[in-house]
């Protein structure tokens, strides 16, 4: 009876603790982006010289692009796991389950988004 009830219990606790750290990291995320955009804003129009809109203009797609298609991505794979379950996918005879699967949906997620930012965003030579 006593292990059944630490069973459970302790169940319950790593489910809480889960669902906190996928919160507490999509908070997070989202505060670092405000943080980010606000440094950029307050160094490009109140402090001189203005260097930085000149990076940004140059190389927008590699300080604003990567890492908000790497925040979409961890999205889509934190609210699939939600609305359907454990992500498990098998492909080129690997399965993939847990953890892994995760990772490598992330990952999938991460290279399509950076194909998609490729493809539609016309780089200077």
């Amino acid at each position: 009876m006593f292990r059944v009830a630490t069973v459970v219990g302790l169940a319950v606790i790593l489910g809480l603790r889960e669902t906190f750290f996928s919160w507490f990291i999509l908070i997070f995320a989202a505060l670092w982006g405000v943080f980010a955009v606000g440094t950029l804003v307050y160094y490009t129009w109140w402090r001189p010289p203005n260097w930085i809109p000149q990076i940004v203009q140059e190389h927008f797609v590699a300080i604003v692009g990567i890492p908000i298609a790497a925040l979409i991505a961890m999205c889509v794979v934190i609210l699939l796991r939600y609305s359907a379950g454990p992500i498990e996918f098998s492909a080129l005879g690997f399965a993939f389950r847990g953890a892994a699967g995760q990772v490598v949906f992330w990952i999938f997620c991460f290279l399509a988004l950076i194909a998609a930012l490729r493809l539609l965003w016309p780089l200077r030579r």
